[in-house]
């Protein structure tokens, strides 16, 4: 092995633990932001030990890059899809001068653009998708078996040096089911909130289906693991992970008895639903409170969100062509709304509305045409272009109804991990 091969195995084995670590926050924080004297969650400026690890692997790829002398990043570097990135982060950089907050503004920045490179890394002939997949496969089965133990216990825990914070059932703001037997903790596993770990889980449990199906790997390991994410994204009880783990279920199975070899999957999809089923039957109570929407909480939440809504338009109709900014959107709101409460001030629960207000209309052109361009590259390049299609489909859910796979550190990386490991395996040869 020469000294190039132990470069990139090293950046190899950097990106396989940051990505099984991913969903473990911990964070030394610089400052925090405080709105009469409460603390405004969206203005916390700190260093995740993840983006340690991120760094110390680009570091290894660019020392094995200069030894290997590579052309693949040379060819990369010649293409649209390039010089539309460079555009983006050009008129992004410049941007930050005119922004509330610089140090939001360049913190969720350095995000952005992890997790384009994360696409990028794990989409290249580079990296082992094998690896990386069942990092990331590994990753959800620790967060599935921590969230339903959360459920059941109905408690969690704080903890600084693994990135945990405390939700008690009955304190003002964690996120709760409230029905006439009483109120019931969500699944949070290693997250802020329910709904980023049920779309976390979404997104890995969508991933070990393909692992299964590209490297021919049917065991009872990962159809155990397929069986406790289900759980997790269960109790998660979020809407829109139950939508988007139904569609994406339906359109596989779909698929396969079109390929005439739904067999292969029929006892696990089987399994599965029995599972669901049994949820339901067993926590009826919670389902229908979560289906109907007729409590008091409930209703609070929809008219939270559709008041969000209005207030997102007004402020997208101000900065229409350049935007806010981006990290930026909560501080503008507190600016034209300035007689709220702290707690009012959160992203509008629309990723694709919250791009669009924070980029203005001219950074959502560039990347809009950057995702167009990267999405037609692997329609082009795959043999599956039907399951492509349906596996963005079945993520909708999470960006129409929530923001944090945009207006977080964990999300929008995650995107990142999630889009490179499905590029990767798609165009596989």
């Amino acid at each position: 092995m020469d000294r190039s091969d132990k470069w990139r195995k090293y950046f190899q084995t950097f990106l396989n633990v940051f990505v099984f670590l991913l969903p473990w926050q911990t964070i030394y924080i610089f400052t925090e932001t405080f709105v009469s004297g409460t603390k405004q969650q969206w203005g916390t400026l700190g260093f995740f030990f993840t983006q340690g690890i991120f760094w110390v692997s680009v570091v290894c790829f660019l020392v094995y890059f200069f030894l290997q002398k590579n052309e693949y990043p040379k060819k990369v570097l010649k293409t649209p899809l390039f010089f539309l990135f460079l555009s983006l982060i050009f008129f992004l950089f410049l941007r930050v001068f005119w922004s509330l907050r610089p140090d939001i503004y360049l913190q969720s920045l350095v995000w952005f653009v992890q997790a384009l490179l994360l696409v990028f890394f794990i989409s290249s002939p580079f990296v082992d998708k094998k690896q990386i997949a069942f990092s990331f496969i590994l990753g959800g089965a620790v967060q599935s078996v921590f969230g339903i133990g959360q459920f059941f216990l109905q408690d969690t825990f704080a903890s600084k040096w693994i990135g945990l914070t405390e939700h008690p059932v009955f304190e003002s703001g964690t996120s709760v089911i409230v029905t006439e037997s009483g109120r019931y903790l969500r699944a949070y596993g290693a997250f802020s909130h329910p709904n980023i770990y049920g779309g976390y889980l979404v997104l890995t449990t969508i991933i070990t289906v393909l692992y299964s199906e590209y490297f021919k790997k049917r065991n009872i390991f990962l159809s155990g693991i397929l069986v406790m994410q289900t759980l997790g994204i269960f109790f998660s009880l979020s809407r829109s992970a139950w939508i988007s783990l139904i569609c994406f279920f339906c359109g596989f199975a779909f698929w396969k008895v079109y390929k005439k070899d739904f067999l292969l999957y029929k006892n696990i999809l089987l399994s599965l639903f029995c599972v669901l089923l049994f949820c339901v039957i067993a926590f009826f109570p919670l389902v229908k409170t979560r289906v109907l929407g007729n409590t008091i909480y409930e209703t609070q939440s929809i008219t939270y969100r559709v008041s969000g809504y209005t207030e997102s338009l007004k402020v997208f109709g101000e900065e229409l062509w350049f935007g806010v900014g981006i990290g930026n959107y909560t501080f503008v709101l507190e600016k034209y709304f300035p007689d709220q409460s702290v707690f009012s001030y959160v992203p509008v629960h629309n990723v694709f509305l919250l791009l669009l207000i924070e980029f203005g209309i001219v950074g959502s052109m560039l990347f809009f045409a950057i995702c167009f361009l990267f999405f037609s590259q692997i329609k082009k390049r795959t043999s599956f272009p039907f399951l492509f299609v349906w596996i963005c489909i079945s993520c909708l859910p999470f960006f129409l109804f929530d923001h944090f796979f945009f207006s977080s550190y964990v999300g929008m990386v995650g995107i990142g991990v999630f889009g490179g490991i499905v590029s990767g395996l798609l165009t596989k040869k």
